[in-house]
């Protein structure tokens, strides 16, 4: 018994710098999934699409705070390839 709470406890003080650290880590992208749909709520035709990306600080009447990233097929410093939907569904990569 003696031996397993002394595992334990060693476990626990070499872990605990590693969870400290990555607590401290700031992600420099975020994964992002959506749904595109047509005015009646249906689902886009599969196919490659152009979507631009900001982020303002407020939900109206708000200042840009990031982007524009735009994914139009583009490859100058903003610009990313265009999105492949399918059935309305999308996923892109937000970050540098």
């Amino acid at each position: 018994m003696r031996i397993t709470i002394q595992s334990i406890i060693l476990v626990a003080l070499l872990g605990a710098p590693s969870i400290v650290h990555s607590q401290g880590l700031v992600p420099e992208s975020i994964n992002y999934q959506g749904v595109l749909v047509d005015a009646l709520g249906n689902p886009l035709p599969d196919g490659n699409y152009e979507i631009n990306f900001t982020i303002y600080n407020q939900a109206t009447l708000g200042t840009a705070v990031w982007g524009p990233i735009e994914f139009d097929g583009g490859s100058t410093n903003g610009h990313r390839p265009q999105v492949p939907v399918v059935d309305g569904k999308y996923n892109v990569t937000l970050g540098p």
